[in-house]
């Protein structure tokens, strides 16, 4: 578990079997996660079971709670996880309700200073859709840097749309 001044992040369990599910199957998310069709409760449950680990899975989501009543208020994963490389992607989806909060700047905090102290990353990235600025000025709140466009990279509504490429590097783990 990981700890913070306002949340905590822990493991996925078959506990939040209904909260991933929410999630998952909310359409407006489906734009960022690159997810066409429903999932069923069976799906989910067999992910939540076939966990393994960063290592061996190359992805880990964690759940983010809030310390005060350990209410669940969002997901966060590392994805692709290159250990040659040293690097990995990010993502994060906090529910409406608790948007606007600081919630995510803290996440993200919370899961860098992991991902470099304990795995010793030398960068985390994420893919930012062009007009999403609220994670734009999230990720640049949290020191990552726009060091690329992939353009023309996500097709909606029969328009194709340009995603930014954001880097935050651990300057202490780059030789």
């Amino acid at each position: 578990m990981l700890r913070s001044e306002n949340i905590f992040l822990r493991e996925l369990d078959m506990g939040d079997l209904d909260f991933i599910l929410s999630i998952e199957n909310d359409s407006n998310n489906w734009l960022v996660s690159n997810t066409s069709s429903v999932y069923t409760k069976k799906e989910i449950e067999d992910y939540i079971l076939s966990i393994n680990g960063l290592k061996s899975d190359k992805q880990f989501r964690w759940i983010i709670c809030k310390n005060e009543d350990e209410s669940v208020i969002g997901a966060i994963d590392l994805f692709e996880y290159n250990s040659l490389h040293k690097r990995a992607g990010i993502g994060i989806i906090i529910s409406e309700k608790f948007r606007r909060q600081g919630y995510a700047l803290e996440s993200i905090k919370l899961i860098s200073n992991y991902a470099f102290s304990h795995l010793h990353l030398t960068q985390l990235w994420a893919n930012i859709l062009e007009s999403n600025d609220q994670s734009i000025r999230l990720f640049e709140k949290c020191k990552f840097s726009k060091t690329g466009v992939k353009k023309k990279w996500i097709l909606h509504e029969k328009q194709f749309i340009d995603m930014y490429f954001y880097q935050l590097m651990n300057k202490e783990n780059i030789s």
